[in-house]
């Protein structure tokens, strides 16, 4: 008994002494303090998933050029999968405005033909974004186009560009949906897709329970993951259906939404063989889901992207989908989709219009006619 005893205190004194060790290994990590959930907080006004892909434009941006040439790097990736957010959010590095004297800004349509391109006149048709007198002489140029380049555009902007920064060190990225653009890069093209799965649900969640864990509303959690699982990575889908279920922190509201979810992408595939979301994603026309009761669906038929100064409807998706705000419109008419919170702080606007499928007019007129035949 004696000896076991003993065994005991020794194994104690052991860990004791070695329980002191880890205490003063533990103090050399700083403390993490106890606080609420976060994780939205930080994902609303951050850009998510392209820590990789902005490290990659910032060593592009701020590292030496190998060669005198005009370095030039390619982003392409499809419609809407955030090249102009990694470009903008890149650009308002600190880092990187201190490194350039002007950076400039051609958007999509601007670079026609080579007599729009003036970066020494007056009427510069570029959109100026930042200027820093005090650092060296040193030109960024944006560029978004939806398609290729024409070559003597492309040699004009070049040109001019070579000819205000004659000691080099001036920049160009170049993005579009179309890999023709490949070509006229000088360093390896970046190739944007959108998220994977994980990432995607990681995100969703965030969206959807706000500053509320997930981990202590298991049912909802599940029912969230259910959710984003028929979304096919959609930004514009997760934007709009996340903030109906943080505004409505019910079960039954969740599952309702879930439901209607599924049965719009069944409804879809009986006219198209494309996922709704997908062609929700690439801007084309499809029937989105409502809860009211009167209308089921609405038609979507056109996007439209807004300067943040520039005015916004009244209507939002969201009064569309939950049927508040008295009547709607007749015709089509103008609603805001969403808000971004990160630059360029775009607003997302539709043209939609109240009206069901065809699959689903056509099927009301099949059961008109059976019941009339019983009249």
């Amino acid at each position: 008994m004696r000896e076991e005893l003993q065994r005991m205190v020794d194994m104690l004194e052991d860990t004791m002494a070695g329980m002191k060790e880890f205490l003063f290994f533990l103090e050399l990590y700083p403390r993490i303090l106890r606080q609420p959930y976060g994780t939205y907080l930080i994902l609303d006004n951050c850009m998510f998933g392209r820590q990789t892909e902005r490290e990659h434009v910032l060593n592009f941006l701020l590292c030496s050029n190998p060669t005198p040439d005009l370095a030039v790097l390619p982003i392409v990736g499809p419609i809407r999968v955030g090249k102009s957010t990694l470009v903008e959010y890149v650009c308002r590095d600190e880092s990187v405005r201190d490194h350039f004297s002007k950076i400039l800004f051609f958007p999509e349509g601007s670079l026609k033909d080579e007599r729009v391109i003036d970066l020494k006149g007056n009427n510069i048709k570029g959109l100026v974004k930042h200027q820093n007198c005090s650092s060296q002489n040193r030109l960024l140029i944006i560029v978004e186009t939806n398609d290729n380049i024409k070559e003597e555009v492309w040699r004009s902007l070049k040109s001019l560009a070579a000819c205000m920064t004659p000691c080099g060190g001036s920049k160009i990225i170049i993005t579009s949906r179309s890999d023709g653009i490949l070509n006229l890069g000088t360093t390896k093209a970046l190739q944007l897709d959108f998220l994977p799965p994980e990432a995607y649900w990681h995100f969703f969640k965030s969206l959807a329970f706000g500053s509320t864990n997930p981990d202590d509303q298991p049912k909802l959690a599940t029912t969230a993951m259910e959710i984003a699982l028929e979304q096919t990575q959609c930004f514009k889908s997760a934007l709009i259906i996340a903030g109906l279920l943080r505004d409505n922190f019910n079960a039954q509201f969740w599952y309702t939404v879930l439901e209607c979810v599924r049965a719009y992408k069944q409804t879809h595939f009986l006219t198209s063989d494309k996922h709704p979301n997908i062609c929700l994603r690439e801007d084309e026309p499809v029937h989105y889901w409502r809860l009211a009761r009167r209308s089921k669906y609405f038609l979507v038929c056109n996007h439209h992207q807004l300067d943040s100064s520039e005015e916004v409807p009244k209507i939002s998706v969201h009064d569309i989908i939950l049927g508040r705000g008295g009547t709607l419109p007749r015709g089509k008419f103008e609603a805001l989709a969403w808000r971004s919170r990160i630059p360029p702080y775009y607003n997302y606007t539709i043209t939609c219009k109240v009206q069901a499928p065809q699959s689903m007019v056509e099927k009301k007129k099949r059961v008109s006619q059976k019941e009339r035949r019983f009249i």
